[in-house]
Formats: C-alpha cells, structure tokens, sequence
C-alpha cells in the first residue's frame, strides 16, 4: 500500500500561484469549489477512488476507479 497525497493550486488575477499538499496514510481528499459548484477527488491507499461534482447538493458526475 502506497501513502497517499493531496495537492492544491490556487491561482488570482495577478498571476500568483500558491501550492501546498498534505500526505495521507490512508486516504487524501482534495476540492474545487465555488459557491455553488463542488468539485471532490478521493484517493484511498489501495489506489481506488472516486472523482465528484456537485452543485446545489446534487451530483452532476461521479467516476469511480479500481484499485492499482
């Protein structure tokens, strides 16, 4: 089983990008969101997952992935 990582990016209107990440022993999550549109990545260790988007609390898209 593989640590996992979550890694963000942010950009603003002046071009500066600001990154950071969080390591995972069992799982790592990371969003995109905006008022009303929810966009959700989730990695377990095993390498299964699922990507999500959500807007006004229903589910436009969901993709699920096997394990490595």
């Amino acid at each position: 089983m593989a640590a996992t990582i979550a890694v963000a990016v942010g950009q603003d209107k002046s071009g500066r990008v600001k990154t950071t990440h969080r390591l995972g022993s069992e799982c790592a999550r990371a969003e995109a969101n905006t008022w009303r549109t929810f966009a959700s990545a989730f990695t377990y260790q095993d390498g299964s997952g699922y990507i999500e988007v959500k807007r006004d609390g229903v589910t436009l898209a969901r993709f699920d992935y096997n394990p490595e």
